[in-house]
């Protein structure tokens, strides 16, 4: 993957406390060491609602890229055929002095 222009994804994972808190400490500990192997590396307790929130920020994929790139071209080339459409009437209503 090269890194060029590459956007960078911030992602979330919402758990409820009570599925993080297991029968002993270690067990506990374990848990949540697994989920931050996966990436994950920050934690926020909302006490409102009991939910602990993971954020992982890391750069988009190879496929994610190739699809924001392509999204951009057909976006970009919607706007030069809306300009195109407006330089037409324009130059209708205008002519061409």
């Amino acid at each position: 993957m090269t890194d060029t222009n590459r956007k960078t994804i911030t992602e979330h994972k919402y758990i409820d406390a009570i599925r993080l808190i297991k029968g002993t400490v270690r067990e506990t500990i374990v848990a949540l060491q697994a989920i931050g192997a996966q990436g994950w590396v920050e934690m926020d307790y909302d006490s409102s609602d009991g939910e602990v929130t993971f954020t992982m920020t890391r750069l988009e994929t190879d496929e994610e890229y190739d699809d924001r790139i392509k999204a951009q071209a057909h976006w970009s080339q919607k706007e030069v055929e809306h300009r195109y459409q407006a330089y037409l009437k324009l130059k209708e209503e205008f002519g061409n002095d």
